[in-house]
């Protein structure tokens, strides 16, 4: 299914942020595709929720996104909202 996240950095190279907290309440988690690293907090089926989380750390990541994952690859985030069906 989809997993949204809330992608917080991406880099070429490791960052020193895996595994810290943001707001005390969200890990950061490391991902990689190989080309590059991506930071995220959060995971869930919700957009709703996602949308939630991205909103509350903005504070602390200005740049905060909104990423989708179908099956662990990335998607397009309007592809994600209409195969789970989302009003945008």
């Amino acid at each position: 299914g989809i997993v949204y996240k809330v992608q917080i950095a991406s880099s070429e190279k490791p960052l020193d942020l895996k595994n810290q907290m943001v707001n005390d309440k969200y890990r950061i988690f490391e991902d990689t595709d190989g080309e590059k690293y991506i930071y995220t907090v959060g995971a869930t089926s919700s957009y709703a929720e996602i949308t939630e989380i991205r909103d509350e750390i903005k504070s602390v990541y200005p740049n905060a996104e909104v990423i989708a994952l179908k099956d662990g690859k990335p998607v397009k985030l309007n592809k994600a909202l209409e195969l789970s069906g989302v009003k945008n």
